[in-house]
Formats: structure tokens, sequence, C-alpha cells
């Protein structure tokens, strides 16, 4: 059987990050290399959750997107790789064209509340990366 079929972690790499947001705070991920000797990563999902509300907003939205950077230090929104705004208790994931991306990738969500009382938000964000020129090491 070909590996693929019983062994499809030897064919991703995934990230793994969990947020705890205050009202209105942008939150930025660890970077996740793309690009690395014997590592090329051109494609990916990105999957954003939010698990709990506190402090009872009358309502709130959470936007993600994924920014690049080629040095780890100055980063921009990589095209088409935006989730339309969460808006309720749930989850949302976005198919990501890596192939122009720079070396390094990062998740980026901002949460926004309407009243409350110091609301916040559980957040998680996963995103998974596939489509590798060589398979991660194991």
């Amino acid at each position: 059987m070909h590996p693929a079929f019983n062994n499809i972690g030897a064919y991703l790499k995934v990230a793994n990050v969990i947020f705890t947001a205050a009202a209105a705070a942008e939150v930025d991920s660890q970077s996740v290399t793309l690009h690395q000797p014997g590592e090329d990563y051109f494609s990916g999902v990105l999957n954003v959750a939010v698990n709990a509300v506190a402090g009872a907003p009358t309502a709130f939205s959470v936007a993600s997107k994924l920014q690049g950077s080629n040095d780890g230090a100055t980063w921009t929104d990589l095209p088409g790789a935006a989730l339309a705004p969460i808006t309720a208790v749930g989850q949302a994931s976005l198919n990501v064209d890596l192939s122009g991306a720079p070396t390094y990738v990062r998740a980026v969500v901002v949460p926004t509340f309407t009243a409350g009382n110091n609301p916040s938000a559980a957040i998680a964000a996963t995103l998974v990366l596939g489509g590798a020129t060589e398979l991660p090491a194991v």
C-alpha cells in the first residue's frame, strides 16, 4: 500500500497556535518556515476556531489571515489568504496556494467586540502545510 494512504503525517507539517485574545487586540502567531533545505511547502489549509467568548459582548467578529516574510521581521498579507470573519462560536477553513509565498508564514487573528465587560475570546489557529518537494523528517 502506498504511504499516502496509511501515513498521511509523513506528507504534512502542522503548526498549532492557541490565542486568548483581548478586546480589539491583534494577535500574531509564531512563524512557520516554508522554504528551507529539504522542505519546500507549496500549499496549506488555515483553520481558525473560536471556542469561547467571555465578557458578554453584544457582538463580536474574528478576522484572520496569513502573512509572509523573507526575513521574519517585516510582514505583509499574503494574497488570497484571508478568511471571512467569524461572528459566532465555531470555525472556518481556507485552502491557500503558497507557491509564491516567502520563506516564513504566520497566522494573524484580529478580534473585535461590541460592548461587554472586558470581553475576550479563546481562539485557536492551525496551519497544515502540504505539497512538499521532499517529505518532512519524521
